[in-house]
């Protein structure tokens, strides 16, 4: 199984923007976090809903672990 070190963490959380307050951008989905994103008929996410800092951490971790498989792909 491939792991992210604490580099990689750091390095993703850098480049990517964290927005605490849930948002729509139009695409059927609602979006909080480092880009965590949630169709809006299956989500518990509201819109202008705020999470905290650690829910944002604990959505990136739980999206990379379900991409993590794709990105073995890229990655050698």
């Amino acid at each position: 199984e491939m792991k992210l070190s604490e580099a990689g963490w750091s390095h993703i959380k850098d480049e990517e923007t964290c927005v605490l307050k849930a948002y729509k951008i139009g695409d059927g989905k609602i979006t909080v976090g480092y880009g965590h994103a949630e169709p809006v008929h299956k989500t518990k996410l509201k819109v202008g809903q705020k999470i905290t800092q650690a829910q944002a951490d604990a959505y990136l971790k739980e999206d990379l672990k379900k991409d993590m498989p794709l990105m073995k792909e890229y990655i050698k």
